[in-house]
């Protein structure tokens, strides 16, 4: 059995956005030292009191230079909101800062003032999300890629960096 940390670090009053990520670091990295195996952050946009975390992924770094051995992941990362090529490039870097502790959760989101925000209908939301997820499988898997699809078109790329952890997505039936 493996336990985990869930952040999603709302506002505080008397706190600065600042010291509410160094209170989430400190907390994870005393999280590591109880045995915990992994720290889970969410990802929320446009609702501070909510959550500050927009972009998880931009923690991981953080969290690995603080901590030796627990597992950094994204509870999710939202696939609808970003360009596949984009996220593909920066969860692989966090990988590899990360020494290979990413654990790349995504999904595609319910939130309507998310969807709002970024102009995105949330009616497309599972489209979004399956095609993202194709790309950044080709990004990690493939040397070079061409993707045609309804919302991303990508034409002969190699994408770098590449995640350290092999293979970089685990199979749906596969437990990591």
């Amino acid at each position: 059995m493996k336990f985990g940390l869930f952040f999603q670090a709302p506002e505080a009053e008397g706190q600065s956005h600042a010291e509410r990520y160094a209170e989430m670091f400190e907390l994870i990295a005393f999280g590591e030292e109880l045995g915990f195996d992994v720290a889970w952050m969410a990802e929320l946009h446009f609702g501070g009191a909510f959550s500050l975390l927009s972009s998880p992924l931009m923690m991981v770094p953080a969290i690995a230079a603080r901590t030796k051995r627990i597992r950094i992941g994204t509870a999710v990362t939202l696939l609808p909101f970003q360009h596949p090529l984009t996220c593909a490039e920066q969860a692989a870097t966090a990988d590899v800062l990360s020494g290979g502790r990413l654990e790349f959760g995504v999904g595609r989101g319910s939130i309507s003032s998310q969807f709002h925000g970024f102009r995105i209908p949330i009616s497309e939301n599972r489209a979004r999300f399956d095609e993202a997820l194709a790309i950044i499988r080709l990004a990690w898997t493939q040397e070079r890629f061409s993707y045609r699809g309804r919302f991303w078109d990508v034409e002969e790329l190699t994408v770098v960096p590449r995640p350290v952890q092999q293979p970089p997505l685990p199979d749906h039936d596969q437990p990591r």
